[in-house]
């Protein structure tokens, strides 16, 4: 891989990793406001952290790769 692709590629990462940040400040909302949480879809929270699980595998996943392809220490 040449150095473009792997900037791009951790460019990427910390974006999705920004998103994920922000989608655990709303869950964090939702928590602080319980009493608003009645009027939110059933399973919108769920979704979220399923979604935040996911989004941090993939991430990690990508990231390992980067550091083995680069000769670097990934645990």
């Amino acid at each position: 891989m040449n150095e473009h692709k792997f900037l791009m590629e951790l460019e990427e990462i910390h974006y999705r990793y920004e998103r994920l940040t922000s989608l655990i400040g709303i869950l964090q909302q939702f928590v602080a406001e319980q009493v608003d949480i009645a009027g939110a879809p059933e399973r919108s929270f769920n979704d979220a952290l399923f979604e935040i699980e996911l989004g941090m595998d993939e991430n990690n996943s990508r990231l390992k790769a980067l550091f083995d392809e680069k000769g670097g220490a990934a645990v």
